[in-house]
């Protein structure tokens, strides 16, 4: 399971307040995308959440992608990955490894 943060920037429905900051987990044992370039978490992402009845957790609301979303995402992590590598240092090297889910705040359009 995986946290992050967001800020409600917009709200299309529901009564979410905006510029409200929630603590939100999502994520399960099973192949998933998230955030994790520069370029991807520069982007603005739509999404839906829900409180959990059985924990009071905010959780995102999972949307099934083809496959072919998924290897195209995949390519552009693994591609940042290696010119990661290329410009020095290892991906452990904290001013070289990629950004991770854990180093941003993700602000998100909901």
């Amino acid at each position: 399971m995986f946290f992050t943060q967001i800020k409600i920037l917009d709200v299309r429905s529901g009564s979410a307040a905006i510029g409200a900051e929630y603590n939100i987990y999502f994520g399960r044992e099973k192949e998933m995308v998230y955030p994790n370039t520069p370029e991807q978490l520069s982007r603005e992402y739509m999404v839906m959440m829900y409180r959990d009845a059985d924990d009071a957790k905010h959780r995102l609301v999972e949307f099934p992608i083809s496959k072919a979303q998924y290897t195209r995402w995949q390519a552009e992590v693994s591609e940042y990955r290696r010119s990661a590598q290329t410009i020095g240092g290892s991906p452990g090297d904290a001013r070289h490894r990629p950004v991770t889910r854990e180093d941003a705040l993700l602000t998100m359009r909901v």
